[in-house]
């Protein structure tokens, strides 16, 4: 209905001059003819003037329910003039919005309440020409102008800038700006989008993204829009030590996908000393609309390194990479990812929850040998674990068996490990605990370990089993070297049937090799199978180890006690121990000493033993000192189960066995044999043998 001064006019009325017209119109969203864009009702009130060839409307105008791209705005108002030129249409408004809305980047840069100027022109063709934009937002300025070209093609520019602080959108900061260009070269070819943008001082609010980023990451598009859909031609982010480039696109129906070249490099990480880059190839898919995204990864890494030597050694520095992740309502699930190196390999599934938290289900293995200082572990490891928490402090858990593990004169086999390391730590720390098979039985241990150049620390070592328990420190290899503090208590167990030794072993790395220190020492002892056991025991030993410098004494218990005292050198090879000991003591009233080194020898050759004693009745109180009684050289060895031995008496006195019988004894003892059996012959001269 059109109305001027209350008479009805028809729609074929023709004006010959401009005439002041009034109208009102029930709905306006009919103007609004772009893709993608959902309009309410409408209202639009003002005057009508000019021809029907030439009309023009000025007035006021608002559309309720507004919605584009995920943003919801309640109403836009504000002026708007509609000029009919030729064919085509001018829409001209400066337009307000109340009560913004919605999820997502969109809505939190255009707030609650944006404001629009605009001149745009519908052409008769159904094409849209903005001729001139400013549009302003939360955190958002949005400018362009466009024109046509003589043959019809249309090209519109212009530039943006966001200001991610006014975005609400947790932990961003800093801007981005850039322009924009959108052009159809005719009526009917597609459009084509490009887009080009910088960050300044921007950051995500997530260390390790903003790592890769930098403050001043910058993004290149390219995009062709037509009936059937979104085609990116090229994409390509790059910033401080991130590159990511490739194609996609976009189906009417919502299909989407994309796939490109990536490459992240690892140091700005700042995950402890990881060193290196990464690249490969990146997939990524999504049915529809509402379907989730998969993604796909197949990489390798270059100049790969952790900073520890052991771990490098496992890895190389070329390791592979491949994983499969779906991001479904907001949780990237890890369906399955794996890096596998030179001797070793560790696989995860799981979730990941972006800014938040992580929980991947760990699986590895490794080819040994692993070497720490003087400790080895031989074999093939295999294991499970844990990487879970917060990712600014996530926490690694490890589960391993190991099948023999060798550590200076002690043999674990097999070894089963518990390792917990906070991964925010720097240097990495965590808890270590074990529990292997020794030939002294089972051992239980716990420390915590921190990493050092080249090697472990472990402080607060608690060992246990079998009778055996230490405590103290260790430190396997790094620039100090490696080091054992540990103080000992032997009780009953696989050494001792009852009784309680104590002490210390400090074993240090030295420029010859490892240098020990041990001191044990205990009363009331007694070794499995023995009747009567040790009064008292001690023990030291000083250097290194491979020939070390020992001295140790020795009370057994019962009716005819023997006291031993011993000082000498123990040299250790791979495969044999040697000992070269001065003996003295004394049983029975006889006092022995060694005339020279006894050499006693052990190792996979055989076992043997010579030396000789010199032998005295030990004076009783108010006796002279009594003169030498005897000698005795014994050589005795066992090789392959065989036994030989010999002991030659010489002027060997009667009376140390019975103090009535006079006289001496010199000659041959000599026995051999097998598994049960056993032979022997002696010979023997008696000399003055007679009753006192």
């Amino acid at each position: 209905v059109v109305s001027r001064e209350g008479a009805d006019v028809g729609s074929e009325s023709r004006f010959a001059a401009p005439a002041p017209i009034r109208l009102t119109l029930p709905d306006t969203g009919r103007f609004i003819a772009i893709d993608g864009i959902v309009a309410g009702a409408g209202q639009a009130e003002g005057t009508l003037s000019g021809t029907l060839a030439a009309l023009r409307f000025q007035g006021q105008a608002q559309v309720a329910g507004l919605s584009f791209l995920g943003y919801r705005l309640g109403r836009l108002a504000g002026p708007l003039e509609l000029q009919r030129v030729g064919r085509d249409l001018d829409i001209i408004t400066r337009a307000s919005g109340t009560g913004g809305a919605g999820d997502g980047l969109i809505p939190a840069l255009l707030g609650a309440s944006p404001v629009a100027d605009g001149s745009v022109r519908r052409l008769q063709d159904g094409r849209v020409l903005v001729r001139s934009m400013d549009v302003r937002g939360a955190g958002v300025t949005f400018t362009g102008t466009g024109d046509r070209g003589i043959l019809g093609g249309i090209t519109m520019r212009g530039e943006g800038r966001a200001d991610a602080a006014r975005t609400g959108l947790p932990g961003l900061t800093g801007s981005v700006q850039g322009r924009w260009s959108l052009t159809q070269p005719r009526d009917g070819a597609p459009w084509r989008l490009d887009l080009s943008g910088r960050g300044e001082n921007l950051k995500t609010g997530e260390p390790r993204t903003d790592a890769l980023l930098g403050p001043r990451p910058n993004l290149a598009a390219d995009l062709e829009i037509t009936d059937a859909g979104i085609a990116l031609r090229r994409l390509q982010l790059e910033g401080a030590d991130a590159r990511i480039s490739g194609t996609g696109g976009r189906t009417a129906a919502g299909a989407s996908r994309f796939e490109g070249d990536l490459r992240l490099g690892t140091r700005t990480l700042a995950i402890a000393r990881l060193d290196g880059e990464i690249e490969g190839t990146v997939q990524a898919a999504q049915a529809g609309p509402a379907a989730p995204w998969t993604f796909g990864l197949e990489g390798s890494a270059r100049r790969f390194s952790t900073g520890y030597d052991e771990i490098d050694r496992l890895f190389g520095a070329g390791p592979d990479l491949s994983a499969a992740l779906v991001l479904q309502n907001g949780d990237l699930l890890v369906t399955r990812a794996r890096l596998e190196g030179t001797a070793a390999s560790i696989g995860a599934i799981g979730r990941v929850t972006p800014g938040r938290d992580i929980a991947l289900q760990l699986d590895w293995s490794a080819n040994g040998p692993f070497r720490a200082g003087q400790l080895e572990a031989t074999g093939r490891v295999t294991g499970t674990g844990s990487l879970t928490g917060p990712v600014t402090a996530m926490t690694l858990d490890l589960d391993a068996r190991m099948p023999e593990v060798l550590l200076p004169q002690l043999r674990f086999a097999p070894i089963d490990m518990a390792v917990r390391l906070p991964l925010a730590s720097v240097p990495l720390a965590g808890r270590v605990q074990l529990v292997g098979t020794t030939p002294l039985g089972l051992i239980r241990g716990v420390a915590l370990a921190t990493a050092v150049e080249d090697g472990l620390a472990f402080t607060g070592i608690e060992l246990g089993g079998a009778g055996v328990r230490g405590t103290g420190t260790a430190r396997l290899a790094g620039r100090g070297g490696a080091r054992i503090d540990l103080d000992v208590e032997l009780g009953p167990g696989a050494l001792l049937a009852a009784g309680t030794a104590t002490g210390d072993v400090r074993i240090a790395d030295a420029s010859g090799g490892p240098v020990a220190q041990i001191a044990l020492s205990g009363t009331g002892l007694r070794l499995h199978g023995m009747e009567d056991g040790l009064q008292r025991f001690s023990l030291t030993a000083n250097g290194p180890l491979d020939r070390i410098s020992v001295a140790g004494s020795v009370v057994t218990a019962g009716t005819a006690p023997l006291a031993l005292d011993a000082r000498g050198t123990v040299t250790s090879t791979d495969d044999r121990t040697d000992a070269s000991l001065d003996l003295s003591g004394r049983s029975a009233g006889v006092a022995f000493r060694s005339t020279g080194p006894v050499r006693l020898s052990t190792g996979s050759g055989g076992d043997s033993v010579e030396g000789t004693l010199a032998l005295a009745r030990i004076a009783r109180a108010g006796e002279a000192a009594a003169p030498e009684a005897g000698r005795i050289e014994l050589t005795a060895s066992r090789r392959n189960g065989s036994l030989s031995a010999q002991a030659q008496l010489e002027s060997f006195a009667l009376q140390l066995f019975n103090p009535d019988l006079l006289g001496t004894v010199t000659g041959t003892i000599s026995l051999s044999g097998n598994g049960r059996t056993l032979t022997g012959r002696g010979r023997a001269q008696l000399d003055e043998v007679r009753s006192k």
